[in-house]
């Protein structure tokens, strides 16, 4: 390796240090914080909100299951949070209390079906009570389509919008099936002849509000106008319609996998995989981003249920939406905002100005954007991929995944759709729902 490689490596070194443990680790680095000492089994409870008969349940999935942006930071490798509707559930009264307990949480943030069929299942538990998933979505480059069509980090016009929309229906329609029937293979033998698998899926982003046709979240002020992307009712209709589409073919494959599962009739449930349907509560809720009546961007809005860039939810350090802070994986969604945003510093480096119309943009460090760059170019002559230097306002990690009050309202359909389930497990009338599950009486 030639001497200049390594010499441009002053930070590299630190960030790696901080980071190792939760990078050499394949994904279930926080396994071992929830263990729970063994005692004696507890016994089944007729009350079906109790799931303290839960000994044994992991989380696996991508960013949303992680909890991206929610709460506090609990590592750095997969950025797991713990606002995440995971650890809200686990929070949960209704969860019980069970001395036996051993949970895992290994979702994270930025993997496909394969990373975590590859690097999530061989690590969780055999004989699972209860398994929790959120993925998909980075199957079909979602994260590509907020960049080409939305913030447009990397630089581009229409056409690779178009493109970039093209490619990721086409991955909805000819890929995710196969890729989800793979996982939902995998992870049935995992669990116990009782046990039951809670498939949270996306929900829609747009309403339908007439103002935001001449709204462009692009966040370069320079970029001309033209090249500029408008979140036009057509673009927002298409978008939606994508995520709904992602959603059918998750419920697709459990539909299949629960008809496998039926057939061999060696589960004591019948259909043990479940698809939680939020989606309409955003919609409902009106938490969507371009609702009518809302002139955008408004980040502060109370009924807003997804992060813009300059969104604050309670405990957050108002810093955040002006400061960078900590590097990224590479190959997270974070780590994909911070490189596409290099390649179109590298084209105009006089672009150091940062945000969208309609806010204060943040004027970038030129010193920061020095150091990445020269760390990714070290990175990629040195073959060490697993970070990013961060440079851009904090807050911008997670744009686009759901705020407190998504999480909490994913946590609460999760909860009460066990309770409905366990209800028919044990012969009695179903529950009616608690917490924000009630939107659904409404």
């Amino acid at each position: 390796m030639a001497a200049s490689a390594w010499s441009r490596l002053p930070f590299i070194w630190l960030q790696l240090s901080v980071i190792t443990l939760s990078l050499a680790i394949p994904d279930q680095s926080y396994e071992s914080v929830h263990r729970v000492p063994q005692s004696n089994p507890v016994a089944p409870s007729s009350n079906p909100f109790d799931n303290s008969w839960i000994a044994n349940w992991a989380v696996i999935g991508d960013s949303y299951a992680a909890g991206l942006g929610a709460g506090q930071r609990l590592d750095y490798g997969c950025s797991r949070y713990s606002g995440g509707y995971p650890s809200l559930i686990a929070a949960d009264d209704r969860f019980g209390v069970n001395p036996n307990r051993t949970s895992q949480f290994l979702a994270c943030s930025g993997k496909t079906t394969s990373d975590i069929l590859d690097k999530q299942v061989p690590y969780a538990h055999d004989n699972l009570d209860l398994l929790l998933i959120s993925a998909g979505g980075n199957d079909v480059l979602l994260g590509d389509v907020l960049d080409s069509c939305i913030f447009q980090w990397k630089n581009g016009d229409t056409e690779k919008c178009e493109r970039t929309l093209d490619n990721s229906q086409s991955l909805i329609d000819h890929d995710l099936p196969n890729n989800l029937d793979k996982l939902l293979d995998a992870v049935i033998p995992k669990l116990q002849p009782e046990g039951r698998i809670y498939w949270p899926g996306y929900a829609q982003f747009f309403g339908e509000s007439p103002f935001c046709n001449n709204v462009s979240w692009s966040v370069w002020p320079w970029m001309p106008m033209t090249e500029k992307q408008m979140l036009t009712l057509e673009r927002r209709q298409l978008m939606n319609n994508m995520v709904a589409q992602t959603n059918l073919r998750i419920k697709e494959a459990i539909e299949r996998a629960n008809n496998k599962v039926n057939k061999i009739g060696k589960h004591q449930i019948p259909s043990p995989i479940a698809f939680v349907d939020w989606d309409w509560t955003s919609r409902m809720a009106e938490g969507r981003f371009c609702e009518m009546d809302v002139k955008e961007p408004d980040p502060m809005r109370n009924k807003l249920m997804f992060f813009e860039w300059n969104t604050l939810d309670d405990g957050d350090d108002p810093t955040i939406i002006t400061r960078p802070a900590d590097p990224v994986p590479a190959d997270s969604f974070e780590g994909s905002i911070g490189k596409w945003a290099l390649e179109t510093l590298a084209e105009h480096p006089d672009w150091l100005e940062f945000g969208p119309d309609g806010t204060e943009p943040v004027n970038l460090d030129p010193n920061l954007i020095e150091v990445a760059m020269r760390e990714r170019e070290a990175y990629a002559e040195t073959g060490l991929d697993g970070i990013i230097s961060w440079f851009v306002p904090d807050s911008w990690k997670r744009v686009f995944h759901p705020r407190a009050l998504g999480h909490r309202i994913i946590a609460d359909m999760v909860l009460h759709t066990m309770a409905v389930d366990r209800a028919k497990w044990l012969k009695i009338q179903p529950p009616e729902p608690q917490g924000y599950a009630r939107l659904e009486l409404r």
